[in-house]
């Protein structure tokens, strides 16, 4: 077990033995710390977040610390166990854990790629960015969910990192978006080779731009949508 500094106070973590967001834990380090300035900018103890894509929940913890409510979608069967553990050894009473992807439609998928020093970089199929390799070498099945279907009475804060599956958690969440227009961040990559741009951004998150949302570039493959 490894400790950090989040928020100005100690938080334990479990964590993979080949993982580099694990080693940045086991260095002291915050593992995209420009996104806990987003956090603490935007999320307030009257805050209900959803995060699709925990990991470990290195994000997690820091949010849970900030806001009334959060909702965790981590499908990895190991990374959900690491978070639901890590939560559990910080005491976080106001997280709900579920091991279902966020998309676009109710349905089973199953898990198309992972690395092995990575496996926060794990994807589904029909993953709109394609496969960049890294195959599977057991198959782990996935019930995917839409953020409508959870008929949430409040939504104030979204994140999402799910490896190019991003618009079809916010596809399956226009109803609900609609309504709460809540700040959004969420990783988008043109390609699996590292491709980064605003206007391409722009056009694949359509949607949230017609919906009156404006977005930034905060950092590399992260953005924020704001209205």
């Amino acid at each position: 077990m490894t400790s950090i500094i989040l928020n100005n106070k100690e938080t334990f973590f479990e964590l993979y033995d080949d993982c580099i967001i694990s080693d940045f834990i086991r260095e002291g380090k915050l593992w995209e710390p420009h996104l806990h300035e987003v956090f603490s900018k935007y999320i307030n103890k009257d805050s209900v977040v959803l995060e699709a894509g925990c990991h470990i929940g290195t994000h997690s913890l820091y949010i849970s610390d900030l806001c009334k409510q959060l909702y965790c979608f981590e499908p990895l069967p190991t990374s959900n166990q690491l978070l639901t553990t890590n939560l559990k050894l910080n005491n976080r009473q106001n997280v709900i854990v579920s091991n279902n992807a966020l998309g676009e439609d109710l349905y089973t998928t199953e898990f198309s790629w992972s690395f092995g020093h990575n496996p926060g970089a794990s994807g589904l199929k029909n993953n709109p960015m394609g496969s960049p390799g890294g195959h599977m070498r057991d198959v782990i099945d996935v019930e995917v969910v839409t953020i409508d279907s959870l008929n949430l009475s409040q939504l104030d804060f979204m994140k999402i990192d799910v490896e190019g599956f991003e618009i079809n958690v916010i596809n399956g969440g226009l109803k609900t978006i609609e309504k709460f227009k809540p700040i959004i961040t969420l990783e988008c990559w043109s390609n699996h080779n590292g491709g980064t741009s605003l206007e391409y951004t722009k056009e694949h998150f359509k949607p949230l731009i017609d919906m009156g949302y404006s977005v930034e570039q905060i950092h590399s493959s992260d953005y924020l949508f704001t209205i």
